[in-house]
């Protein structure tokens, strides 16, 4: 259990924690944690996170950014508060994880920068859901998926070992070559290739990667790319 933020210079710098153990039972027959006496240890850090579901306190002038549940309220696209020029994001809003936070950062980071610089804020298109109706799953090599280790039934309510263990760095890579791209483009050459009017061409001129482009002078609608693209990404009437 954590018992002190080491700090230096105004930063922190390392956590003092204490070991736990399940004392005698309480009144409610429950065993509860008691620090073990002298096995005091420190974790080191460069960034702490206090991921303990804090509800923000909006008393004192701030009540009008709160909505009706006591949680700030913002414009999910920009993270902009109903007053202008202030952004809030992770626990702020609500109950979640320390990811979701980190992207609410650097989404609210990004519109900041664009009030600050005078740029209009563009309204992000939301995702097309693509069914596997619409991909062509033969295309994609059999890869199961890696499970996560952890303790057996009995033993999770003894002690206080971690019940799931994370996979490893090699894992999580073999994780992300899963990924199908669903209703996205993973330029593939699928359409190109198959193209019988050659209208689809790639675009070399990027600094990195390619774009794929349609020449609308060669192309007949034969709906052959949309037939080809594994990711179902290809709609007949847009273009790539």
């Amino acid at each position: 259990a954590p018992v002190e933020v080491i700090r230096d210079g105004g930063r922190a710098k390392a956590v003092k924690c204490i070991r736990m153990e399940l004392g005698e039972k309480d009144s409610s027959g429950r065993r509860r944690p008691v620090p073990i006496e002298g096995s005091e240890f420190t974790i080191e850090l460069s960034s702490l996170i206090v991921g303990i579901g804090q509800k923000p306190d909006l008393s004192g002038g701030m009540e009008e950014l709160s909505d009706e549940r006591g949680w700030v309220k913002i414009d999910k696209n920009s993270m902009q508060t109903e007053t202008k020029g202030v952004y809030a994001g992770g626990d702020a809003l609500g109950l979640g994880i320390s990811t979701r936070s980190v992207g609410e950062g650097r989404k609210a980071a990004n519109s900041i920068d664009n009030f600050l610089n005078g740029r209009e804020e563009k309204v992000k298109p939301r995702a097309r859901v693509v069914k596997t109706g619409k991909m062509i799953l033969s295309y994609y090599p059999e890869a199961r998926r890696n499970e996560e280790k952890s303790l057996p039934a009995d033993v999770r309510g003894f002690g206080f070992q971690e019940i799931f263990e994370t996979i490893t760095q090699e894992q999580a890579a073999a994780e992300a070559k899963r990924c199908m791209s669903c209703g996205l483009c993973m330029l593939c050459d699928q359409c190109r290739v198959y193209c019988p009017y050659e209208a689809i061409d790639r675009d070399m001129k990027m600094p990195q990667g390619f774009v794929m482009f349609t020449d609308y002078t060669k192309c007949v609608g034969c709906h052959i790319c949309a037939e080809s693209c594994p990711c179902g990404y290809i709609e007949m009437g847009m273009g790539l």
